[in-house]
């Protein structure tokens, strides 16, 4: 799968956060984690997590403004990573299955 194709699906898991919080399909932006990253250097296009624009640079519990209480809550960027990385599995493997792949 391209970057380009794995960005789309990943956008399509929707908001982490708000699923994490039990309102799913919240439409999302891409957030790339720069942990372990220089100061200009962002995390490759397929590790991203998808947010909804609140969760990534609002002003409550966003991983920009708020990074030591959204992780407490939703977990590490890692984790956040893997998540998304199992679901855009999940909708590869359904749209293979619905003979899309």
């Amino acid at each position: 799968m391209n970057k380009k194709q794995y960005m789309s699906l990943a956008a399509r898991v929707g908001c982490l956060a708000c699923e994490l919080l039990g309102i799913p399909d919240t439409p999302a932006q891409l957030h790339h984690p720069r942990a372990g990253q220089g100061m200009s250097q962002r995390a490759s296009d397929y590790d991203v997590i998808p947010l909804c624009p609140a969760h990534h640079t609002g002003s409550a519990l966003s991983v920009h403004m708020t990074p030591i209480q959204f992780k407490l809550l939703f977990g590490t960027e890692s984790q956040l990573v893997e998540m998304t990385q199992e679901r855009v599995a999940d909708l590869k493997a359904q749209a293979v299955g619905a003979g899309f792949g």
